[in-house]
């Protein structure tokens, strides 16, 4: 099976499972919900992917590529603490690193392979804002204990197409200062001035999170070449904006400005550095040499 990209929620407190800057040794970061809900939408952090070997799954943080772990290290005798590992390692070699995801319909049990203890979220509070996450063994399951459950909602987007877009024009005379801010864009929305410098701006669109990856979806150029390209994106976070530099050559004549857009379900995003100054559509890239 495919890798998936996923956020967790405690349903009875509504928390989001992240893994942030909190550590609890120079090996080892803590896993924990935040009190102050938060969203993974806009908090990579929250951020997570299953990735599947066979009986057993590994879930990884996308942010830090730490593999979430059950080990030895306990907060009472019988909790254990929920960490990422910094160091090497896989669930392939590591039993620690191996988990069972177990659907009941309206919510998942997420169980520690080596120990047979459920992921949770309880009342242990690392300080005002933070729960701390961690395996129990103590009870039947996510069934007769609310602690235990989660929800699992996907992170996935679905690419339609990887085109280049006209997002404006070069007016003539302009100076050869080019500032282009490219992110994930209202389709078809751009500004365009005729000052010294030319600036393309776009607006975000406030019903469109930010993609934490996405799956090929038909009408690919290349279909191998976007699986690749889609697979590279799903390593990173797509920003609100980024800024492009570029220097164009004076001319005396307008000039198209080209942007290579990736579109999807609600959104549009202009892959930086692909932004060129030129009368016709340029050709496609290789896509799978792309670099997110």
């Amino acid at each position: 099976m495919k890798p998936e990209l996923v956020s967790f929620k405690s349903v009875k407190h509504g928390e989001y499972l992240y893994a942030g800057i909190r550590i609890l040794d120079d090996d080892r970061r803590r896993v924990l919900t935040w009190s102050n809900k938060g969203d993974p939408s806009t908090d990579p952090d929250m951020h997570w992917r299953i990735e599947h070997f066979g009986d057993y799954v590994g879930i990884k943080s996308v942010k830090h590529d730490e593999w979430l772990y059950a080990g030895n290290p306990m907060l009472e005798r019988d909790r254990r603490h929920a960490l990422t590992w910094k160091k090497a390692g896989d669930p392939k070699s590591d039993t620690d690193m191996r988990w069972i995801i177990k659907d009941f319909g309206d919510y998942v049990g997420i169980k520690s392979v080596r120990f047979n203890e459920y992921l949770f979220s309880g009342n242990r509070m690392l300080d005002g804002d933070r729960r701390h996450a961690l395996t129990w063994g103590g009870s039947d399951g996510p069934e007769s204990d609310k602690d235990l459950r989660w929800i699992k909602n996907s992170l996935t987007t679905v690419i339609t197409a990887i085109s280049w877009k006209h997002i404006g024009t070069l007016p003539a005379g302009q100076s050869t200062s080019d500032e282009t801010e490219v992110g994930v864009v209202r389709m078809n929305s751009r500004k365009e001035t005729n000052g010294s410098t030319f600036k393309a701006s776009f607006e975000v669109s406030a019903s469109v999170s930010h993609p934490a990856g996405a799956t090929a979806a038909a009408k690919a150029s290349t279909e191998m070449a976007l699986s690749h390209a889609v697979e590279t994106m799903g390593s990173t976070t797509l920003t609100h904006r980024m800024k492009s530099t570029k220097t164009f050559s004076s001319e005396k004549f307008n000039r198209k400005i080209w942007g290579l857009t990736v579109e999807g379900d609600g959104f549009a995003y202009v892959i930086p550095n692909y932004v060129r100054a030129q009368d016709d559509e340029p050709d496609l890239p290789d896509l799978s040499k792309l670099l997110w």
